[in-house]
């Protein structure tokens, strides 16, 4: 009877822990100015994404970040973070479409397989007429795979924008 306990709470362990982890195996390799090199995944990292309610409770703490005077711009392309993997920062260029005279937020979170947070930040972008920035992340966090969810956010437009994509950080 021991033994058959053992088991199954052996077996529910491993099939517990076991869903709660993301694949952060697949990362875009980039060099240090956003050239892929290598050969890229066939999957939807870096895309506009939908998140579930799990993924959104990441940002919770965050939903404080003043948006007072931010707009809204429209959003051409997303690139890729690079240099990836990286050792001490990794950088995430934002395209508008146009020319874009605002300012709006960037909040983001690194979170390891089992989708415990890592780093988060929010961070104020100011386009002055242009249509792109690059946000520098610190990567203060131990090497390995991981996740960055990012959203852009505005006044009264929260969390109008939505991806993710794997990072690697080596030693």
């Amino acid at each position: 009877m021991k033994k058959t306990f053992a088991c199954a709470l052996m077996i529910q362990l491993f099939f517990g822990c076991k869903k709660d982890t993301i694949n952060v195996s697949d990362i875009y390799p980039t060099d240090n100015v956003g050239n892929q090199v290598g050969s890229f995944p066939n999957d939807t990292q870096w895309q506009a994404q939908t998140y579930s309610a799990d993924e959104m409770a990441l940002f919770q703490s965050m939903d404080t970040a003043n948006l007072t005077g931010t707009t809204v711009p429209t959003i051409s392309h997303h690139y890729y973070a690079y240099p990836n993997p990286f050792t001490n920062l990794f950088n995430i260029p934002i395209i508008a479409s146009q020319p874009f005279n605002g300012a709006f937020v960037m909040k983001f979170v690194v979170v390891d397989k089992h989708m415990k947070p890592v780093h988060k930040g929010s961070v104020r972008l100011q386009f002055n007429n242009n249509t792109g920035v690059s946000v520098q992340i610190a990567g203060n966090f131990g090497a390995g795979n991981y996740r960055v969810y990012f959203t852009y956010s505005a006044e009264g437009h929260e969390h109008f924008f939505k991806t993710w994509g794997n990072i690697q950080k080596i030693d």
